[in-house]
């Protein structure tokens, strides 16, 4: 063999071991790439989650801290305006939500502030369909659309056991609504 052959064949393989290097190299970054991302997706998914978790609990919050309580109760029964806007219309900046709507046991609407413009004084949605969100749970969970855009609806049914002093038991519906529409 001659040198120029030689020099061909040795330049030729310098040439494929520095196409070979730069493809590994490339394979590697791009492996490294995708542990990256999916690094930052999973941190970015995590702070996320933990951002509804805290706006669901304010809600929670709201759910739990005004569904059982008997005043609620009688307020279902009695309708009083006063106490209405002393109890629940204050509730709404504090807990970040857009309304309330409160219905009495038989799924008659009561009583709901309104503030959010938008938003229905009473919920979209019939007798049957609320008896049907409560069939067989004392919670319910679930979205409407509005012309201000989806809402999050969620609340209790609360059932006033009875008492030695024959206090009959009632039932209260106290739904929340959140607009998704709000920044996070």
């Amino acid at each position: 063999m001659s040198i120029r052959t030689k020099l061909t064949l040795l330049f030729l393989a310098i040439i494929v071991a520095v196409a070979l290097a730069i493809s590994i190299e490339r394979e590697i970054e791009v492996r490294r790439l995708v542990i990256l991302f999916e690094n930052n997706r999973a941190r970015e998914e995590a702070s996320f989650d933990k951002i509804i978790t805290l706006k669901n609990g304010r809600l929670d919050a709201l759910v739990s801290d005004y569904s059982f309580w008997d005043e609620m109760v009688n307020f279902a029964k009695s309708k009083d305006k006063t106490w209405a806007a002393e109890n629940i219309d204050t509730a709404l900046p504090v807990f970040d939500v857009k309304s309330i709507w409160v219905y009495d046991k038989d799924f008659s609407y009561v009583y709901s502030p309104r503030v959010a413009t938008g938003l229905p004084e009473e919920l979209p949605l019939s007798r049957d369909a609320m008896a049907y969100l409560f069939k067989g749970r004392r919670l319910c969970h679930f979205f409407i659309s509005t012309a201000s855009g989806a809402v999050e609806i969620r609340g209790p049914l609360y059932i006033r056991p009875p008492t030695a002093k024959g206090r009959r038991s009632r039932r209260v519906i106290f739904l929340q609504g959140y607009s998704g529409t709000t920044s996070i």
